[in-house]
């Protein structure tokens, strides 16, 4: 559920105008800022242990590697110096875990970390280094602040099994209006039934995965935009650590909202990194996902045909996003010609299971036509097959192993 409201509309035609003018320019900016490859944000090289233990140094978490930094530990008071000049590298796990305690979700943004590198990246590190009880802490305040939650982690060996996490995400509570005149009593997510989408990339792509699903929680359902899931527009940084990982985020629905295209509670699950690079991760993702979105370049598709062709044969409620990148003609003439062209050819085709987009588009179109998907595709499911996420368990395969069944959980509980 999602808080913020639309903007009011405006009624005075000078109004109106500069409105529609500005909102032109921020779409240029936006169709600017989503253009950047994908390529770009997630580094396709596997980092080595000996690269992730020389990051820990540099934000300060060495020390606590692996799962050594106690609940205890990290909130016993601490005197953090308030000029930022004066923050020392030791101090910074800390001041994250205080600030995101304190449902400060600005703490997420890069330029409020005081490190050199993603934000991304740096979470993954607080992770690895948590211990169990740490861990629910961190996931419970990520959820608290509209965040996504991590619920699939990669580990930090190259022969390292990526973890399902249930047992941290057991703090996890939600509550929405379940109709018009009603309001759900406060539910443990990660044992609740929902209808699950997920979002796999295919190679490099021309715009960012991770800003269309934010989209679609956001602008295509009347709400501000909001850094739900963090991307690379939010930092300008690429990862190098937490690529293969899955974020979790809940759309709740608020009845009585026209704006709003989604009305049943909807999981969106983003694997971050290249499909065919993390084979392991986007196999559990197709088993547990009522509806899968392929994101592939056109210009690519042949290289990954088979790949999507297999998942469409395997999965029933697959749709395949073609990203099209149109060529530029020189001169100020011919461009002309060739925007009057592509404004009606921009999106070029669209069927049951694909669309092909143009990338010059504003984004928030593409996440109406995914939203309208995830429509469909739900009226079309039986809620026999929803899945919660301990239900996932089932589907972890040798490639999986599940946070509650580690000893150290069990041993936790007690």
């Amino acid at each position: 559920m999602m808080e913020t409201e639309s903007p009011d509309e405006v009624d005075l035609k000078d109004a109106a105008t500069s409105k529609t003018t500005q909102r032109n320019i921020d779409e240029m900016t936006e169709n600017k800022e989503n253009s950047t490859s994908e390529s770009e944000q997630e580094s396709p090289d596997k980092e080595t242990e000996e690269d992730f233990l020389e990051y820990l140094e540099e934000v300060g978490l060495k020390n606590y590697y692996p799962r050594k930094l106690t609940l205890k530990a990290a909130t016993e008071v601490r005197l953090i110096p308030s000029d930022d000049s004066q923050i020392e590298t030791k101090d910074l796990p800390f001041l994250f875990i205080s600030r995101l305690t304190s449902l400060d979700s600005r703490i997420t943004w890069k330029e409020n970390l005081h490190i050199e590198g993603s934000a991304r990246d740096f979470i993954y590190a607080i992770l690895h280094c948590s211990d169990n009880h740490l861990r629910q802490q961190l996931l419970e305040k990520f959820a608290s602040c509209q965040l996504a939650v991590p619920v699939l982690l990669p580990g930090v060996r190259d022969d390292a099994k990526p973890e399902l996490l249930t047992w941290a995400l057991n703090r996890v509570v939600k509550k929405w209006k379940e109709n018009e005149t009603s309001l759900a009593p406060e539910k443990r997510m990660v044992s609740e039934p929902v209808f699950t989408t997920a979002f796999i990339r295919f190679g490099d792509i021309p715009i960012s995965k991770t800003s269309v699903i934010n989209n679609v929680i956001g602008r295509a359902q009347g709400n501000e935009t909001f850094r739900y899931f963090l991307s690379y527009e939010d930092e300008r940084e690429k990862v190098y650590h937490c690529c293969g990982s899955v974020d979790a985020q809940w759309y709740l629905p608020m009845y009585g909202r026209k704006e709003e295209l989604l009305k049943e509670v909807t999981l969106l699950l983003n694997l971050r990194g290249d499909s065919k690079e993390f084979t392991a991760e986007s196999e559990f993702l197709y088993r547990i996902a009522n509806a899968i979105f392929l994101f592939v370049d056109k210009d690519k598709l042949e290289c990954y045909k088979t790949a999507i062709d297999d998942t469409k044969k395997r999965f029933k409620k697959v749709f395949v996003i073609h990203l099209i990148v149109h060529k530029q003609n020189k001169g100020r003439q011919k461009r002309k010609q060739q925007l009057n062209s592509e404004s009606k050819t921009l999106k070029i085709y669209e069927n049951d299971d694909s669309v092909g987009f143009g990338v010059e588009r504003n984004v928030t179109e593409l996440s109406k036509i995914i939203c309208e998907k995830i429509v469909q595709y739900c009226n079309d499911t039986s809620r026999e097959d929803y899945r919660s996420i301990e239900d996932w368990r089932t589907s972890c395969f040798n490639e999986i192993t599940v946070d509650h069944d580690n000893d150290s959980y069990n041993n936790a509980n007690n």
